[in-house]
């Protein structure tokens, strides 16, 4: 009986170690650079969108923006935000989206009259899967503002792969004319997890052992009558 126990925990330890931990990490962005470029495209209906390629099978887990917003004005209240597939260098179809999500921002620096803000969404429970390809990410800033919103999307010193897009009529039709450089973004997530064959053969020789001791165990019983 002790000799059974402890194969069940050496098994149950296997599995534990086949399962692992996830860890998220930066799949793609491009860094506001101080002073970089940027365009007033704070109008309502306005959505800024990005480009990027990931080269394997990924589960996300948060998307940012940095955004210049006047100091003093246009609070955020929420975000919408979008997932496309790539259609020749322009988003295409939605794949996944959301509307007035909450957010933590985080404050970069000061350039002006502008607060230099990273607003991030956490999209860790919404079982996002994306494979192997080319992507769009696009956000839309809701604001409370009565005088209309004075925030402008941030762009990057160096540009992740030269692709963006902007659309002023809530993305019915976006055009590839993003002055300045490309939209600051990051986008976070973890690998899909696959069982490896190894993996799976030390699950079954487990429970191989397992029904062994059970078996051994029950042969030497001896009944008493």
């Amino acid at each position: 009986m002790k000799n059974l126990i402890q194969t069940i925990v050496v098994v149950f330890i296997l599995l534990t170690s086949m399962k692992g931990s996830a860890s998220f990490i930066t799949l793609a962005e491009n860094i506001h650079t101080n002073g970089g470029g940027n365009n007033d495209y704070s109008f309502e209906g306005t959505i800024g969108a990005e480009n990027f390629t990931l080269f394997d099978d990924f589960t996300i887990s948060s998307v940012s923006t940095t955004v210049h917003k006047n100091s003093g004005s246009a609070l955020v209240s929420s975000i919408n935000w979008w997932l496309y597939d790539d259609n020749t260098n322009t988003p295409g179809d939605i794949l996944y989206s959301g509307n007035n999500y909450g957010y933590t921002s985080t404050f970069l620096h000061k350039q002006g009259r502008y607060d230099i803000t990273n607003y991030e969404i956490d999209l860790s429970a919404e079982s996002i899967h994306l494979s192997a390809g080319s992507y769009w990410l696009g956000f839309q800033l809701n604001t409370n503002n009565l005088y209309g919103p004075h925030w402008s999307f941030a762009s990057s010193g160096t540009s992740f792969d030269n692709l963006s897009a902007i659309s002023i009529d809530n993305g019915n039709v976006f055009t590839n004319n993003y002055p300045g450089g490309n939209l600051a973004f990051s986008i976070k997530g973890s690998a899909v997890s696959v069982s490896e064959p190894h993996s799976i053969v030390i699950f079954l020789l487990g429970l191989l052992v397992i029904a062994f001791f059970l078996k051994s165990h029950s042969v030497g019983i001896k009944h008493s009558y």
